[in-house]
Parts: structure tokens; C-alpha cells; sequence
């Protein structure tokens, strides 16, 4: 049996690949992006969140927008640009079927700015009578997915555990042409030769930790040193605002991307036949992902959730559940009903294409089952 504790690496690309990334092209991914965003303009950052924090200063500069719309589930890091341009967050309730924007909470005013993100590989549609009212920052930094029509900008993430997994990197994708003036006003310096070194090997050594002993020693060395504690986490500076991505990052890039249908082939198997199992049991429901999706994770909701996740972590499968830190008392913001719902109850299966079979999912089913029918001492509360 080939199931791992530790999470799939996020990285889909052989060692070999990844050490040979530093003689690559970093042409081959603008070649790549200038054919699938159909030569639309775009902006290399070096993060995604550096990315957010030039839009929402370009708007605040040209269009006068003073609020940015979020879903109070919603990565961290997404507050901090707004806190960085001065904006006032507002923040809005989740859907529950796509865990994006929940189009009920919506209360909008004109110039307004709204966070769009797709999460996890699913897909919030835009509706039409929103363009004319608000800007709308597509946020894929959690799904790598074609632009939506209707989107202003459109953001993608290269960092470590996103779908395109890099040493660090963002992308601003320019969706519509009265934004153009946004590349003239947003200089970025590129990274100095010693920063695209330490990014490197900091990567290489990130992907050696996915490696069983190396992965628990690390894990428990950084909740015991940087679990955040209070509201400080929104107010730290962003590292690199003002830099572009890396050269290297575009290269380990490129390395999965140039694989990426492949394996999105044999992750889609992988997670329709995992969907197909899960149905039998009643007390979990499955969020179902688009026809569009990646399939490189699958999300869950399930009224015990920690109980069925320490009881798999004992059984060695390891389970996702983004973003467990998002409570009031630590990050200091309001937590609506749907978002509240889950966050107490969202569990997420990441499905490695590089290595994982029916086999495993089998192994997984079993073990799910033998939580539900009780045969354990783990508390079902």
C-alpha cells in the first residue's frame, strides 16, 4: 500500500526535472501563457498577494475605490494587501456549493471593488449586472482555471502547494482593455542573482521535506515557532512588494505546466471513481467539482469533521483542512454563517496524480467506513 501521512507535494514534476529547471528557458512559460490568456496583457509578481495590493492601488488611484468586498473564508494573506493600500474590507458570506462569493450577501455601492476567488478547483460563475457596478479581481491563486469573461483582473499563484507549484511567483492577467495604463503605472525590479539562488534551493529542499521524516520534524518545528497568534499576521509587511518573479520560478513552472493535461487526465479518474465511493456514506456530503476542474483535490462536508480527521491521520492518510486558523480571536474579523459552517466542517482529500491509484482510494473508503460504523475510540462528538 502506497498511501502517505504526509500531504502529496503539490509539485508535479520529477526530481530530475526540477534539477535540471536552472537550464530551461524561462521564455518557454511566457510562450505558454501568451497562447492560453489568447496574448491578453499580463504582470509577472513575485507573489499573488503582491499582485492584489498593485491592482487595488492602480483602482484606488484611477477610479477612487475605497472598499474591497471578501469572503470571510478566505486565505490570510488576501487581507494583507487590502490593509497595505488603505482600503476598508468589508466582508461577505461563502456559498456553500462553490465556497466562493454567496451572491445573497452581496450590498454593494458603486466602485466598490469585490475578491472573487475560485477555491480549490471550483468555479463561482460572475454574474452579468455585476460589471457595470463593481471592479472584480478574479482571484485563481487556489485554481488554476481560464479567466472568467466578466472578471476585470485575474489572479494566479505559483507558490509552494498551489496547482503550479513554483519556488514563488504571481500573475496579473489584464482582462479588459480600459485597464491597460495598469502596466504602464506598476514598475516591478527583477530579483537579484543571489534571491533567485536561495529560491531554488529553498524550493529543492521544500520538496525533499514531503519525504515522511523530514515532513513531521518540519511540521512540528513550525506550528511550535510561527503559529500565528494574534492580529499581527494581517499587519506584517509584504516580503518583495515591489519585485517581479523570479527567473527560476518561471522555469519550475513551466516543468509541470508542460505536464499538466496528463496528469489532470489521470487525477479526474482518480477523483470521479473517489466521489463514487464516498456517496455511500450519509453523514458526508461532497462538494462537487466543475466540469473544468484540475481534480487535484476534493472537498467534503462532515459534521464531525476532526474526529474523522485524527482517525485517518492514525491510519496514515493524510487529510487537508485549509485555512483552521481563520477564527475571530486570532485573525480579528467577522466569520458569516455559511463561511462559519465551513470552516467548522470542510475536509479536503489532495489527490497526487503522481502517485496515486483506485488502490488507494479503496484503502481510504474502508478506513472511512470503519469510522462511521464506530469501531474505534475516537470520540464521534
Amino acid at each position: 500500500m502506497r498511501i502517505h501521512i504526509y500531504p502529496p507535494s503539490r509539485c508535479y514534476h520529477s526530481m530530475l526535472d526540477l534539477i535540471i529547471s536552472p537550464f530551461v528557458s524561462s521564455k518557454k512559460l511566457d510562450n505558454f501563457f501568451n497562447k492560453w490568456l489568447k496574448n491578453k496583457p499580463y504582470l509577472y509578481t513575485y507573489r499573488a498577494r503582491n499582485a492584489i495590493y498593485h491592482i487595488l492601488c492602480y483602482l484606488k488611484t484611477n477610479f477612487h475605490v475605497t472598499r474591497v468586498l471578501v469572503p470571510s473564508y478566505i486565505c490570510k494573506e488576501v487581507i494583507v494587501p487590502i490593509k497595505m493600500a488603505k482600503l476598508k474590507t468589508i466582508f461577505i458570506d461563502n456559498d456553500l456549493k462553490s465556497l466562493g462569493v454567496d451572491l445573497k450577501s452581496l450590498h454593494l455601492k458603486p466602485n466598490d471593488v469585490i475578491i472573487w476567488p475560485n477555491l480549490f478547483g471550483l468555479k463561482t460563475p460572475i454574474p452579468k449586472n455585476l460589471n457595470s457596478k463593481v471592479f472584480i479581481i478574479e482571484d485563481n491563486a487556489s485554481s488554476f482555471q481560464q479567466p472568467s469573461p466578466r472578471a476585470d483582473f485575474v489572479i494566479y499563484s505559483f507558490g509552494k502547494g498551489k496547482e503550479i507549484s513554483s519556488s514563488e511567483g504571481g500573475l496579473v492577467v489584464i482582462n479588459k482593455k480600459k485597464f491597460n495604463g495598469f502596466l504602464k503605472e506598476t514598475k516591478l525590479i527583477p530579483p537579484k542573482l543571489w534571491h533567485e539562488i536561495l529560491r531554488y534551493f529553498e524550493y529543492f529542499f521544500w520538496r525533499l521535506k514531503t519525504y515522511r521524516p523530514i515532513y513531521f520534524f518540519g511540521k512540528n518545528i513550525k506550528l511550535f515557532l510561527s503559529w500565528p497568534k494574534n492580529k499581527t499576521v494581517i499587519k506584517k509587511e509584504i516580503e518583495g512588494n515591489n519585485f517581479s518573479i523570479c527567473n527560476i520560478s518561471k522555469k519550475i513552472a513551466y516543468q509541470q505546466l508542460k505536464q499538466m493535461s496528463k496528469l489532470t487526465q489521470k487525477s479526474e479518474k482518480i477523483a470521479r471513481f473517489f466521489i463514487k465511493e464516498l456517496r455511500k456514506f450519509e453523514e458526508i456530503s461532497i462538494i462537487e467539482p466543475p466540469k473544468k476542474s484540475n481534480y487535484f483535490c476534493l472537498n467534503i462536508f462532515v459534521k464531525n469533521r476532526n474526529s474523522l480527521r485524527f482517525f485517518l491521520e492514525n491510519k496514515q492518510i493524510f487529510t487537508s483542512v485549509p485555512w483552521e486558523y481563520l477564527t475571530k480571536k486570532i485573525i480579528g474579523w467577522k466569520i458569516h454563517k455559511n463561511s462559519s459552517y465551513i470552516l467548522n466542517h470542510l475536509l479536503q482529500f489532495l489527490i497526487d496524480p503522481t502517485y496515486m491509484n483506485r488502490e488507494d482510494i479503496l484503502f481510504i473508503i474502508k478506513q472511512i467506513g470503519e469510522w462511521q460504523n464506530g469501531r474505534s475510540d475516537y470520540s464521534r462528538k
